[in-house]
């Protein structure tokens, strides 16, 4: 196990290599079938999964909020969206106890994230910004004493904010939801998940996930 920046990397070596591991989905979660010493493997692995079926969850739900109109809650929940995306595409290398002390905060996830990759995805900066500081008005004490102006759109193109008299506008929260979409794949590509696999939806959650969605061919 090596350490790289605050994260902790566990090596190629610990995977667990013991037979029927994948195959036996109906042994209870906290009992692997590998020995002692790939234990710790195989419940990272389990956590990735996890990590990535909340995800879902959080994303179908805040993209069928957005449809429904509304910002702030939706807003929260693509902001764990994300969340728990990052902490699932890091949690095999990571270990799970540094995400938890991360907590909800995007920042830190991110540069994880981006850590060591060929590719900065720095189109994808703006996104996490913005979704950061939807947690600030995860309860109301903010809105009450600073006011806020929102908006969540279905696409990819910046949105201009609300016009006030000089020094009086409120914070402006918003959500580029295409921008998301993309990014949401992105977690799925590093992970070396297939986004079909994960969608045991009915058919008004999948009308949720496609709506508008420019990559919903992928899923």
């Amino acid at each position: 196990m090596d350490h790289v920046g605050g994260c902790r990397w566990f090596s190629s070596g610990d995977a667990c290599r013991t037979r029927g591991v994948e195959a036996n989905e109906a042994r209870p979660l906290r009992t692997p079938l590998c020995q002692p010493e790939c234990t710790v493997a195989w419940r990272l692995a389990q956590l990735k999964h996890e990590y990535f079926r909340l995800g879902l969850h959080y994303y179908v739900e805040g993209r069928l909020g957005a449809r429904a109109g509304l910002t702030t809650v939706p807003g929260n929940l693509l902001h764990h969206a994300v969340e728990m995306f990052l902490k699932g595409t890091l949690v095999t290398n990571c270990g799970n106890a540094y995400l938890k002390e991360a907590g909800h905060e995007l920042s830190v996830l991110w540069r994880e994230f981006k850590t060591g990759q060929k590719d900065s995805h720095s189109q994808f900066d703006d996104v996490l910004t913005d979704l950061n500081r939807f947690e600030h008005i995860r309860y109301p004490d903010f809105i009450v004493e600073e006011g806020l102006t929102s908006v969540i759109s279905f696409g990819d193109t910046p949105v201009p904010s609300p016009e006030f008299p000089a020094g009086r506008a409120p914070p402006h929260y918003v959500v580029l939801l295409g921008k998301v979409d993309r990014l949401i794949l992105e977690f799925f590509v590093r992970a070396s998940l297939n986004p079909k696999a994960f969608k045991m939806l009915d058919d008004f959650g999948r009308e949720g996930l496609t709506f508008a969605n420019p990559v919903a061919d992928r899923w």
